[in-house]
């Protein structure tokens, strides 16, 4: 299994854009880019990550 974790939202969409589960750590709080699909999870510390582990 893989998943991608970017602090880079436009890396994220890239990732989900490939078929990756993909986690944007999203330090600011900024609105996600319209451009394609959202990343399959977000949240603004990489703590956020561990119940997906």
């Amino acid at each position: 299994e893989v998943l991608f974790v970017s602090s880079n939202s436009w890396d994220a969409l890239g990732a989900t854009w490939f078929g990756f589960k993909s986690f944007w750590v999203n330090r600011q709080g900024l609105p996600f880019e319209t451009l394609g699909p959202r990343p399959s999870y977000s949240g603004s510390s990489l703590r956020d990550i561990l119940p997906l582990l």
